[in-house]
């Protein structure tokens, strides 16, 4: 089992626009096995080995290939999964500039549904 640091927050380590515009673009589907379900966001460079929350180190991957890759190499991992490498490095070579806003007014739009659920 990993250590966490003292600041580990859950999901609350990204903001949730960038979050979104990853998944969005990643095609919101895992980069190593193509799944779209249960998705969570993987460092490709392990935090434990010195990775960052840039953008260029974040890609969509689902609960299981997250939990199973753990600390290896995206590459090692992504070997173990046709067509991954290549996906992999087209995709984190797109910048999600464009998509942010896309994602805010997404949010945005989601928050004054479940309000309006709620009031209702």
């Amino acid at each position: 089992m990993c250590e966490r640091s003292d600041n580990w927050q859950g999901m609350n380590w990204i903001r949730k626009d960038k979050r979104l515009a990853v998944y969005m673009r990643d095609h919101g589907r895992c980069v190593y096995c193509e799944s779209q379900a249960f998705l969570t966001l993987d460092h490709l460079t392990p935090v434990a080995k010195g990775g960052t929350n840039r953008v260029t180190n974040l890609a969509t991957a689902c609960r299981a290939c997250n939990l199973s890759k753990g600390t290896k190499s995206w590459r090692e991992y992504a070997q173990e999964h046709p067509g991954a490498i290549g996906r992999i490095q087209r995709q984190r070579r797109r910048s999600i500039k464009h998509l942010r806003p896309v994602a805010r007014v997404a949010l945005e739009q989601t928050s004054n549904v479940l309000t309006a659920l709620k009031s209702a």
